[in-house]
């Protein structure tokens, strides 16, 4: 673009990030009622951040969600896991 929307346009800009803003205030009203508070569908919420900072406790969460498992002890994926988190910290 050749021009910058926020400086140029400002009042524009204001009213487009605020739409944005209810648009996604919205959904995710919508998807914790139906996912979380009515339980309708699993989910499973994982931040990146988590993910980096934690790599095994993150990835043993989300495979028991998607496993439907509360104990990986024995099973291939904790293997698989243990393997990943070793090779990503020797880099």
């Amino acid at each position: 673009m050749d021009f910058e929307p926020y400086r140029d346009y400002p009042e524009w800009w204001e009213k487009f990030v605020n739409k944005q803003n209810d648009s996604h205030t919205l959904y995710y009203q919508y998807l914790i009622k139906d996912c979380v508070t009515e339980g309708q569908n699993p989910i499973y919420f994982l931040r990146y951040e988590d993910l980096v900072k934690d790599q095994a406790k993150e990835l043993k969460g989300l495979f028991r969600f998607l496993l439907d498992k509360d104990d990986l002890t024995g099973t291939n994926v904790l293997k698989r896991i243990e393997a990943v988190v070793t090779d990503a910290n020797k880099g």
